[in-house]
C-alpha cells in the first residue's frame, strides 16, 4: 500500500493511496454515498485480502456528512478505526461496549449490540456495514430495529460472501438448504437490493495482491460418515465428531505439524474446544483460542502469535472472519464443513501478502476442498437479474441445495475423471453425452426457470429426471405455464433416452 508521511498537530500519520483494484470499487462507493436522493441498499463485493479496512478509510475521506460503520465484532471495529486513523489523520469516535467507549461524531465506528436501542441518535447518518453478509434480513433482528429507528439514508455494505444460508422445506416434506444471494428475493426478504461492483478473485490474484496458495489434500473422512442436521444447513456435532475420531484426525493433524516445521505460523482449524485445549498443550510454541475464553487470554495468545512468539494457535471458529495475520504461511483444516462461507473464510486467512512467506500452504484433512474447490477460482455472475456464484469447473454454489454442492454444473460440463477404471469409463461417456447435448440448440430452446420448490430459480434443463417425473405425475397442469409443461416433457424425454444409452 503506497503512502505519504504528513505530520499533523505533533504527531506523525499517513496518507493511504490505493491500489490498483481499489480505485474503482472508491469510486463507486463514494458516489453512492454522495447521491442525494436515498438509493436502494446496495453491495460491494470485494474478496478476502481485498483491503476492505483502507477501502472503507478512503470513501470515508471523501464523503461529506455523518457516517456510521458497523462491523460485526470488536477486532474488525479496531482495525477500521486504525485504518480510518491512518488515511485521514482524524480521530473518529467509537460506540462500543467491547471497546469501553461510548462517543458519537461525524464519523462514528459501532458495533450493532450496543447501539441497537438508541437509533434515534443516528437519524439521518449514512451507514458503511463491514462483512454485511452476517446481519440478519428480518426487520425484528437488532439490525432490522436500528434501521427502523434510526431512518438511515444510505446503506452501502461490503462483503466477500454475499451470500446466507437458509432452510426450506420440499415439496416431499424433507427440509434443506441453500445459499441464497443477499439481493434475491427469499422468504425473508432481501434488504440488499443491488450489487453495484464486484471484484473479482481472480483479478487480484493476476496483479499480485494474493499470496500464492498450495494445497495438499490429506482427507481421510468418508464423506458418508456425516449426516446433516434438521434444516440441511450443515453436518452434525455427533457425526462431525464420531468421523473425527473413528480416522484418527487430531493425531494426523500433530503429525502433519512436525512435517511442516518449516512454516512460521499455523493456524489449525479444530471441532471442539476439548480438542483445541489438549492438542495446545502437547504441541510446544502453540495455544488453543475459542470463544468463551477470558478476552483478556485470547488478546494476549492472539498478539503473541502476531509477533512470533507463538507459532501455532489451535482454533475454534474464532479466527476465520476478518483476522488479519498476514505471516501465516500453513492452515491445517480439523473440522468437516457444508458451509461454504466458514470455508471461504479460514482459507482467506492465508491470501494476504507478506515479505516473510513465499505461500500459505492448505492442508485439508476433512474433505472440505474435494467438496468446494480451490478458492482462486470462485466469481460472480449476473445472469438476466439474477446474481450467482460458481467455483471450478463452473460448479454453481449458491441458489441449490448444499447437498449437491460440488455436483451442479453451468455448462454441465464434469470434471473429467481419473484413471482407467471401469467406473470412470462410465462416467467419462456421460460426461460425453452432457457435451454432445450442450451442442444441440434445443436443450437451451426449450427451457424454463422454476419458480417453485427445492430448485428454485434453477432451469428444468438442471434438474434431475426423477425430480421432472414426479412434477409430471404430481402437478394440475392445467393452472400451470404451457412453457414449463413442455420443458418438462421435453427434458424428461432427453434423460430418458440417455439412461438408456448408457449404463452406469
Amino acid at each position: 500500500m503506497p503512502i505519504c508521511i504528513s505530520e499533523l498537530s505533533g504527531f506523525l500519520f499517513y496518507t493511504m493511496q490505493p491500489r490498483q483494484h481499489q480505485i474503482k470499487p472508491i469510486e463507486i462507493g463514494v458516489e453512492f454515498l454522495k447521491q442525494t436522493e436515498s438509493p436502494q441498499p446496495s453491495i460491494i463485493v470485494a474478496p478476502t485480502a481485498f483491503g476492505k479496512s483502507v477501502l472503507i478509510a478512503l470513501i470515508l475521506n471523501q464523503v461529506e456528512g455523518n457516517v456510521l460503520i458497523l462491523q460485526p465484532n470488536i477486532e474488525l471495529l479496531k482495525q477500521n478505526h486504525e485504518k480510518y486513523f491512518l488515511a485521514t489523520g482524524e480521530r473518529a469516535a467509537i460506540y462500543s461496549a467491547s471497546a469501553g467507549e461510548k462517543s458519537i461524531g461525524r464519523v462514528t465506528f459501532a458495533t450493532i449490540g450496543s447501539i441497537v436501542n438508541i437509533g434515534q441518535s443516528f437519524e439521518g447518518y449514512k451507514m458503511i456495514i463491514d462483512e454485511c453478509h452476517l446481519y440478519p434480513r428480518n426487520s425484528q433482528s437488532m439490525f432490522g430495529k436500528f434501521i427502523i429507528a434510526a431512518q438511515i439514508t444510505h446503506v452501502l455494505g461490503l462483503t466477500a460472501t454475499p451470500f446466507r444460508l437458509e432452510s426450506f422445506t420440499s415439496f416431499y416434506g424433507d427440509n434443506y438448504s441453500k445459499l441464497v444471494m443477499l439481493t434475491s428475493g427469499s422468504k425473508k426478504g432481501n434488504f440488499f437490493k443491488n450489487i453495484i461492483y464486484v471484484s473479482q478473485i481472480q483479478e487480484i490474484v493476476q496483479l499480485g495482491f494474493w499470496a500464492k496458495l498450495e494445497y495438499k489434500d490429506a482427507s481421510v473422512i468418508d464423506q458418508s460418515q456425516l449426516q446433516l442436521n434438521s434444516t440441511g444447513s450443515d453436518f452434525t456435532d455427533s457425526s462431525i465428531n464420531e468421523a473425527i475420531q473413528s480416522n484418527g484426525l487430531n493425531s494426523l493433524m500433530l503429525k502433519e505439524l512436525d512435517t511442516q516445521k518449516d512454516r512460521k505460523k499455523v493456524l489449525v482449524f479444530c471441532f471442539s474446544v476439548h480438542e483445541a485445549i489438549a492438542m495446545s498443550e502437547i504441541t510446544p510454541n502453540s495455544a488453543a483460542v475459542y470463544g468463551d475464553m477470558d478476552s483478556k487470554d485470547r488478546k494476549r495468545i492472539i498478539h503473541a502469535f502476531k509477533d512470533g512468539s507463538l507459532r501455532v494457535i489451535f482454533n475454534v471458529n474464532v479466527l476465520s472472519v476478518g483476522f488479519d495475520s498476514p505471516n501465516i504461511d500453513c492452515i491445517i483444516m480439523g473440522r468437516p464443513t457444508a458451509s461454504l462461507a466458514w470455508y471461504y473464510q479460514v482459507l482467506g486467512r492465508g491470501t494476504r501478502l507478506s515479505t516473510l512467506k513465499e505461500n500459505c500452504l492448505i492442508v485439508d484433512f476433512s474433505g472440505n476442498l474435494k467438496r468446494f474447490g480451490k478458492i482462486e477460482n470462485f466469481r460472480y455472475a449476473k445472469k438476466g437479474t439474477t446474481w450467482k456464484m460458481y467455483g471450478e469447473n463452473d460448479a454453481v454454489l449458491t441458489g441449490i441445495d448444499v447437498r449437491d454442492i460440488g455436483t451442479v454444473f453451468e455448462n454441465k460440463e464434469k470434471p473429467k475423471p481419473k484413471g482407467d477404471s471401469t467406473l470412470a469409463i462410465r462416467l467419462e461417456k456421460v460426461g460425453n453425452l452432457f457435451l454432445e447435448e450442450d451442442k444441440k440448440k434445443e436443450v437451451f430452446e426449450i427451457d424454463a426457470v422454476v419458480q417453485f420448490g427445492k430448485y428454485q430459480g434453477s432451469n428444468v434443463s438442471e434438474l434431475p429426471k426423477h425430480y421432472i417425473e414426479w412434477c409430471l405425475k404430481e402437478f394440475d397442469w392445467k393452472s400451470k405455464p404451457a412453457k414449463l409443461k413442455k420443458a418438462m416433457d421435453f427434458h424428461f424425454e432427453r434423460l430418458s433416452v440417455k439412461n438408456e444409452s448408457v449404463t452406469v
